[in-house]
């Protein structure tokens, strides 16, 4: 059959099922990639839903396999759209299922970006590759995870997906879950053994994420799943320095007790004292001292913390570091100590303080 007489009886399919609203449909796009008017009559119809018009076209010589200017194909668009009977239809007329468009997303994608656990459900059971990475290295299910759309995620994990697949920047579904404080999903990749001594191209944990975004149920969640307490990420922060940062008693005290390493320090040497010093935490403060926290460790800087804390200004903080007595004659690497370091920044309420503790 001619180009021309192919779209004429296309049309006229078309309009015979679609007279009421077909003004809108002319018009109609995804996301904008692909005018609709540049699309094959088989790509329209399978993206409009029409299945006797897909049947009748590929009757008639159409091509199963055509693609849009972004190498999509009629199975792509009806999974976005969730045309099951299409799917199956094309399936049947030797449609490749696992066919990838210029973003390497293959039906699949397409069904999960649709939001159609359905649709998924159907192409995996038709034998569809759950486990297809497109060009950035997704999979499925980290789509599912990314988009909120927990049923497909389990769909998936039913299915054997591998929970561990990361993309390109090392962000696999239990960090994404991790990220997106997805407490839910976090449990259901944690039932299906997903690792947890992962890491992002940041080297950010599972833990290391849900510590920084303070998600303490997730926290508890990836601890009782036997994640490392003490990986740091690339700057060499472990999750209770984050925590110490933070200001977050409760996440630090939950660390300790689950073994976190107090006396750790980061690439530029500094503990989790140095972070509640720093930021005026006075609660981790006591109780990181009442762990045994190292007292005098300074930073690459030169800095204990008594000397971030007076530098900053934070007097509770300084208050309740003097009553540890610590060595107040250490300068730093600019022949400062705490109590210079006050009066340069204009905190002589904590000189004053610095300077009665030297009297005593």
């Amino acid at each position: 059959m001619s180009v021309p007489l192919l779209l004429f009886t296309c049309n006229t399919l078309l309009a015979k099922e679609n007279s009421d609203n077909s003004t809108n449909q002319a018009t109609e796009s995804i996301d904008n990639i692909a005018p609709f008017a540049e699309w094959s009559p088989l790509l329209r119809a399978a993206f409009r839903g029409h299945n006797s018009t897909v049947l009748s076209l590929i009757n008639q010589g159409a091509r199963v396999s055509s693609q849009d200017h972004d190498q999509r194909t009629p199975l792509m668009y009806a999974a976005f759209k969730g045309h099951n009977e299409i799917i199956l239809t094309l399936l049947k007329k030797g449609a490749d299922i696992d066919q990838t468009d210029k973003d390497g997303l293959s039906a699949l994608f397409w069904a999960v970006r649709g939001g159609y656990v359905d649709t998924a459900s159907l192409l995996i059971k038709q034998g569809a590759k759950i486990n297809i990475q497109d060009k950035k290295l997704n999979s499925p299910l980290l789509w599912a995870i990314r988009g909120n759309l927990e049923s497909i995620a389990i769909a998936l994990i039913n299915a054997q997906a591998n929970v561990d697949l990361a993309d390109k920047n090392g962000m696999n579904p239990l960090i994404v879950a991790s990220e997106r404080d997805d407490l839910a999903t976090v449990k259901l990749l944690l039932a299906a053994k997903a690792k947890t001594d992962v890491e992002d191209k940041f080297g950010r944990s599972p833990l290391w994420i849900a510590t920084e975004r303070e998600q303490l149920s997730i926290v508890e969640q990836l601890l009782a799943g036997g994640a490392p307490v003490n990986q740091a990420d690339k700057r060499g922060q472990t999750p209770l320095m984050r925590a110490a940062l933070h200001g977050r008693v409760d996440l630090c005290r939950l660390l300790i007790e689950n073994g976190a390493n107090i006396g750790l320090a980061s690439n530029n040497g500094n503990s989790a004292l140095h972070f509640a010093a720093s930021n005026g935490h006075t609660d981790i403060i006591n109780l990181l001292m009442a762990n045994k926290a190292k007292l005098e460790l300074r930073n690459s800087f030169g800095y204990s913390a008594i000397m971030l804390a007076s530098e900053r200004g934070y007097l509770n903080a300084v208050n309740r570091l003097l009553s540890y007595q610590p060595d107040l004659t250490h300068k730093n690497k600019h022949g400062d100590t705490a109590l210079t370091l006050a009066r340069n920044n204009g905190h002589m309420d904590i000189a004053r303080q610095i300077k009665a503790s030297t009297k005593e």
